[in-house]
């Protein structure tokens, strides 16, 4: 017997249940029967903008929540990249809530992306990718008072180098 599946996707959960009058000695098979059913994946989550720039340390990364059209949201996954194709993830976040905190280790361009997962183990396309520029929060030099140092050890060659000129003259 063949069997077309209607709907597309590349999960299928079938079980086979196999019924015999005498189970205990029979090598016969009765009857089969194939029960199967189609889950659909949660909705895909929308990324918010963690803006352009921070300082070092924590960034909260928030986003609006999946629905399920046949069941429950499980939990989401935010994943973590220094590049926007997402070849080479830095790490993977799981959370039951819509926002997490992640602590960026050094200074750099970080993307994000999010992702639902549902309680039939369906996960959702990924969001939208938001990207930020971590750096290093030291604050600039703060401003020299007075005449700057440059201009004064000019001054002092310059002068040095005339007085010895001008004494070589008078010799």
């Amino acid at each position: 017997m063949q069997h077309v599946f209607t709907n597309q996707g590349s999960q299928l959960r079938w079980r086979a249940t196999f019924d015999t009058p005498r189970e205990d000695i029979s090598a016969h098979l009765y009857n089969i029967t194939i029960a199967y059913e189609h889950t659909q994946p949660p909705s895909q989550p929308n990324l918010d903008n963690p803006g352009d720039t921070a300082v070092s340390g924590d960034i909260l990364l928030t986003w609006a929540a999946s629905t399920d059209p046949d069941g429950s949201i499980d939990h989401y996954e935010l994943q973590s990249s220094n590049e926007d194709g997402f070849s080479i993830g830095l790490a993977t976040y799981t959370t039951t809530g819509t926002s997490y905190n992640v602590t960026a280790p050094t200074d750099g361009v970080f993307f994000f992306r999010v992702r639902a997962v549902d309680n039939d183990d369906v996960y959702s396309l990924w969001s939208n990718i938001e990207s930020i520029t971590i750096a290093s929060g030291l604050p600039p030099p703060p401003p020299s008072s007075g005449f700057p140092i440059e201009a004064i050890s000019l001054v002092a060659i310059l002068a040095l180098g005339i007085s010895v000129y001008y004494d070589r003259r008078m010799r």
